[in-house]
C-alpha cells in the first residue's frame, strides 16, 4: 500500500495539485467567483398557462423486445428483425 505523498503531484490535466489546498469553489476562469445567475433563467414549470405533462405514460404498458431471443424466422437459433415483423400481430394483441 502507498503512503500518500506530503509534497505536490501532478494531476490527470497535468497542472500541479496540491493535496492540502482548499477545493475550489469557482471556474476556471477569472471573475467567475462573483458572477451570479441570471434572474429568470429558468421558466417556472408551474406559472398559469405552463404546458402540463400528460399522464399518458402513468397508466400505459411499456413492452421491450430482445430481438435475439423473440422469434427466429430462419432457423439459425437466435432471433432476427424478419421474426419480430413476423409477430406484430401478437404484440399488438397484447395492447
Amino acid at each position: 500500500m502507498h503512503a500518500q505523498s506530503k509534497y505536490f503531484t501532478c494531476s490527470t490535466s497535468g497542472q500541479i495539485a496540491d493535496p492540502e489546498a482548499e477545493p475550489a469553489l469557482a471556474g476556471p476562469w477569472p471573475g467567475a467567483e462573483r458572477a451570479a445567475p441570471a434572474a429568470g433563467a429558468v421558466p417556472d414549470p408551474f406559472a398559469e398557462g405552463a404546458p402540463q405533462a400528460p399522464h399518458w405514460f402513468k397508466t400505459a404498458v411499456f413492452y421491450e423486445v430482445s430481438v435475439r431471443g423473440f422469434c427466429d424466422s430462419n432457423g439459425d437459433g437466435y432471433g432476427d428483425l424478419r421474426g419480430l415483423i413476423s409477430k406484430l400481430d401478437h404484440l399488438e394483441w397484447l395492447g
